[in-house]
Parts: C-alpha cells; structure tokens; sequence
C-alpha cells in the first residue's frame, strides 16, 4: 500500500494535478495543511481517500488540528506542526509520539523535505508543493506500507 504525504500546498492546484497524473498507484493521500481545501480538491480530481488536517493558514475550527489513524495496522499521527514548534526543531513531537508509541508521524510547517527515525518512530516531513525550501524543486512524501515495515520516500515533482 502507497500512501501519498502532501504539505503546504499553498493552492497550486497545478502542482496538485501533477501528484495526481504522476502516482496513480497511491491508496491514500495524507494532506497535512496549508491548504485544507486542496485536500479536498485532491480527493475530487483522484476519487482517493484523503485524510488531512489544519494547518497555521488554515482557519478553519471545523478541521482537526491533529489526527490518528490507523493503516494496515500501523499507527500514524499527522499534524501540521507549527502546534509542536517544528520550525525551531523536532525535540517537542518527538517526546509527544514516544509517549504515545506511533508507528509513523507525518508534519509538515518548515517547507524542507526530511526523513528520520528516532526510538522505532519513522517521522517524515514532505516538504512542500508551493515553496519548497531546501530543494529546488516541489517534494511530496510517499510512505509504504510493506508487509510488516514502513518505507517512507521523498519524491520530487516537476
């Protein structure tokens, strides 16, 4: 199972139909905020399941600023981030999911791409479709769900 990980899309619904032309063998997008309505954009050109969540420019109190699901039995919180201070480091999330045990946790806020893993929790940032900040072209973050592990990417779009 293919999970598509957005962030901060800003609305550049052109990049949006390039993710959804490009990866048409993703099971599931995570839109972690910054624009809600692109979620649901998204989920309207793809007719994939999307779940998401608000972001620092979203304002909205009817969107959750952060969720849990589960995914083939793995469990992944998403958030947006800024609620955790990610643009002045991870240290704050990363307490917070070892605390609660999650399998993978999924934020966005900074704008720059990144994979790490830290006591067996995989965290990806995928960076952002809009204003990408450390590459110099728009990422988006592709989790794997493989068997019993998850294999998270970034991937660049043109």
């Amino acid at each position: 199972m293919k999970i598509g990980v957005i962030s901060d899309s800003h609305g550049e619904r052109l990049m949006l139909d390039r993710v959804a032309q490009k990866f048409t063998d993703i099971s599931m997008f995570v839109h972690l905020g910054d624009l809600c309505t692109d979620a649901v954009y998204l989920h309207n050109i793809t007719r994939v399941p999307v779940e998401y969540v608000c972001g620092n420019c979203d304002f909205t109190r009817r969107i959750p600023n952060n969720k849990e699901i589960e995914v083939g039995g793995k469990r992944i919180f998403l958030t947006h981030g800024h609620l955790y201070r990610v643009k002045w480091g991870t240290r704050q999330l990363v307490n917070y999911a070892r605390e609660k045990q999650y399998d993978a946790v999924l934020f966005g806020h900074t704008h720059r791409a990144e994979i790490f893993k830290e006591n067996g929790t995989i965290f990806m940032n995928p960076g952002s479709l809009s204003q990408s900040r450390g590459y110099t072209k728009a990422t988006i973050g592709i989790l794997e769900i493989l068997e019993d592990r998850l294999v998270p990417h970034i991937v660049k779009i043109d």
